[in-house]
């Protein structure tokens, strides 16, 4: 979806077909389907189901891909074939991302590695790693009132993490963390392996 995204903004015309039926497959949630019906312009509906489908699991791009095999069969077709490629990608960065937690995985990341991991984290559903880190629901509510922007709120929390976990919070730790709270897109990974090898 993400090499894809400015296709899709040009050609897709968002439909509460389309909602309705990502909805009714499960690919969005109860609160993520209404973030979307509460957009007034079409184009930011869109950019919200996009949004979702991008860290959605592989399933849901699937369905997605199914979803718009009825209108836009040409657009299933590019986004399936792109798929293909990033997988022979993934395959590739598993092993980098497997090589650099052989060499990285035990060194706790700074500060300000944390900062540049956040602001690619903020624009995703940020607090399941959160969660996943050890963060409580009241945790999460205090950095959300207490910070202005989601990238400073993820921040917060990562640093939070940091100093409550002292030398048990590796960049092992959280990249499993990230992958327990499905966020290893492609972005994420490509961040994370930026941080881990410098």
């Amino acid at each position: 979806i993400f090499q894809n995204r400015k296709l899709l903004l040009s050609n897709l015309v968002y439909s509460d077909v389309i909602l309705e039926e990502l909805y009714s497959r499960g690919c969005l949630t109860e609160r993520q389907y209404q973030v979307v019906k509460a957009q007034s312009i079409q184009l930011d509906k869109t950019q919200k189901i996009l949004d979702v489908i991008q860290s959605t699991s592989f399933e849901g791009f699937l369905q997605f891909c199914e979803i718009l095999s009825k209108d836009y069969p040409w657009l299933k077709e590019k986004l399936l074939q792109d798929a293909q490629e990033l997988q022979k990608n993934k395959d590739q960065r598993t092993k980098t991302i497997d090589q650099c937690l052989q060499q990285n995985g035990g060194k706790i990341p700074s500060e300000k590695e944390l900062m540049h991991l956040s602001r690619t984290l903020c624009k995703l559903e940020w607090e399941s790693l959160l969660y996943e880190l050890g963060c409580t629901s009241a945790d999460i509510e205090c950095i959300k009132q207490t910070n202005k922007t989601p990238s400073m709120q993820c921040m917060r929390g990562l640093v939070q993490w940091l100093r409550n976990e002292g030398d048990s919070a590796t960049f092992k730790s959280l990249f499993d963390a990230i992958n327990k709270a499905e966020l290893n897109e492609h972005c994420v990974v490509e961040k994370f392996l930026e941080i881990c090898t410098t």
